[in-house]
């Protein structure tokens, strides 16, 4: 995390927040501490049948950031906002996965490299619009969204799967 803030583009700095719900190791504390520049926002957990505060600040942003795979990520491109995603390649995804976030690092959605995310962001920033709704992009997030976010077989695509994890296939 802290190579993509020290690598994010100095013009674009006051842009950015950093939103945290959990704040188990005081990271937003060493954040603000080794980037005074970076506004901090603690994020508060919904719960069942309730609104957050989440929604309110992904339409206020003019882009997300991820550096996990986690239902924020899911939501944002479920919903088509845009969004981009990278955590170290020692995150494994299954076989499956692979060619769809191919796909989503072909088009700048997903990165490995954290340094490589920011400078990406660094070129897109200034027509973002332009990147994110072009056909490559909404191509890319579309597949994503058909097999992860927005299946209406969800249901029996997570049985399939619980079932054969049960059985030791995966």
């Amino acid at each position: 995390m802290e190579a993509f803030f020290e690598s994010v583009a100095v013009h674009l700095r006051p842009n950015f927040t950093f939103r945290s719900v959990k704040n188990f190791w005081g990271e937003s504390e060493i954040f603000k501490k080794r980037f005074p520049w970076l506004t901090i926002e603690r994020g508060v957990r919904k719960s069942l049948g309730e609104s957050s505060d989440f929604e309110d600040s992904v339409l206020r942003a003019k882009l997300t950031v991820h550096t996990v795979n986690e239902t924020t990520f899911l939501q944002c491109l479920a919903n088509n906002i845009p969004s981009v995603v990278f955590w170290p390649s020692s995150y494994e995804l299954v076989d499956e996965a692979s060619d769809v976030f191919d796909e989503l690092h072909a088009v700048g959605v997903f990165f490995e490299d954290p340094v490589e995310a920011a400078k990406h962001i660094s070129n897109i920033y200034e027509d973002l619009s332009g990147w994110w709704f072009s056909p490559r992009v909404q191509n890319a997030v579309d597949r994503f969204r058909c097999e992860y976010a927005l299946n209406e077989n969800w249901l029996e695509k997570w049985s399939e799967y619980l079932t054969v994890k049960q059985r030791g296939r995966y």
